[in-house]
């Protein structure tokens, strides 16, 4: 679980901070987003996220494994526009990512930055 609070807003950016497991005693990080590009701008890990990375090569062979079940089970292979084989690597932190997400899910349904927040997901 992660909570998230709204640190400043102006006409190009807000800035959020985020604290895994809503530990606000430890460092928070820090979400910088873009709100003239509506994409990330910068992310400052809390000092207890952690960063994941899976590479296209992992990807594309766990989808070789969902294939040869299909396959197994006498059912067609995954297309690739059910899912596209991996050309890059996925790297995110772990917290920041569903803080992110959070966000991204109040805005589209409000239509503007949220203050607070939290996500969960176990």
């Amino acid at each position: 679980m992660v909570i998230f609070t709204l640190h400043s807003e102006n006409a190009t950016e807000v800035k959020y901070e985020y604290y895994p497991e809503g530990k606000k005693d430890n460092k928070p990080g820090i979400i910088i987003i873009d709100i003239i590009k509506m994409q990330i701008k910068e992310i400052i890990p809390a000092e207890n996220d952690f960063y994941v990375k899976h590479t296209a090569a992992e990807i594309n062979e766990l989808r070789d494994d969902a294939n040869r079940m299909r396959i197994e089970e006498g059912r067609p292979e995954i297309t690739e526009e059910e899912w596209p084989s991996a050309k890059d690597d996925i790297e995110y932190y772990k917290y920041a990512q569903h803080a992110i997400e959070k966000i991204d899910e109040m805005y589209e349904s409000r239509g503007k930055f949220p203050s607070e927040g939290m996500a969960a997901w176990y």
